[in-house]
């Protein structure tokens, strides 16, 4: 409560109140010390903005389909300390514990690229996180081994997707980008993907 007051006192420093004070007034108004619950931001697609970059999106997803170009899902996830499940299934009167010392995880940065046809079609993993060298390299990579012919990536607005040297790429391979509307991971398959792989790895812990 003390450090409720010091807060208090930072931000009103002509007000004089005491801890016990500002006690009594959060009781009287039933306020606890809560958890911060983490929501997703959701799109309102009734605004023009969105609905714009929505129909974009949708008309190149299209217009590949209809030409038969391959359309390319990327997208990048990182696994750290914090990828761990938070439940697992035990006796009522035990306790599951695990000790932060018996888990080794280093952080690890994914990047993967799936097609609808062809499923998972290459990935890399690196130490920390993606930025435009791997980026750009893994590009180049992935033309590769899809034979070096005309495709399209969906990709999310990461700002290492929109850099002068991914640009330039594109335009040398062929390659035609179709942006995700922020915030929408939902029209990118590989989310589900990485959730999959997600899943699993967290189970891989209490194994």
């Amino acid at each position: 409560m003390a450090e409720r007051a010091q807060l208090f006192h930072r931000r009103f420093g002509e007000v004089k109140i005491s801890p016990t004070t500002i006690r009594r007034i959060y009781l009287k108004h039933r306020i606890r010390f809560k958890n911060i619950k983490r929501g997703k931001r959701e799109i309102d697609f009734s605004e023009v903005h969105y609905l714009s970059l929505f129909h974009r999106m949708r008309a190149l997803v299209k217009q590949m389909e209809e030409s038969q170009t391959r359309v390319v899902y990327l997208d990048e996830t990182v696994f750290t300390f914090r990828t761990f499940r938070s439940k697992g299934w035990a006796h009522r009167r035990d306790r599951i514990k695990v000790n932060d010392s018996d888990l080794k995880v280093q952080t690890l940065a994914l990047i993967a690229a799936i097609s609808e046809d062809g499923g998972l079609i290459d990935f890399a993993i690196h130490p920390r996180a993606i930025n435009t060298d791997v980026f750009v390299a893994f590009v180049r990579q992935l033309s590769e081994k899809l034979g070096g012919g005309d495709f399209a990536l969906f990709l999310d607005n990461l700002s290492v997707h929109k850099t002068k040297d991914a640009k330039l790429l594109f335009e040398a391979l062929n390659i035609t980008e179709i942006f995700n509307v922020p915030y929408c991971p939902q029209f990118n398959g590989i989310e589900s993907y990485f959730s999959q792989i997600k899943a699993t790895y967290k189970k891989l812990f209490l194994e």
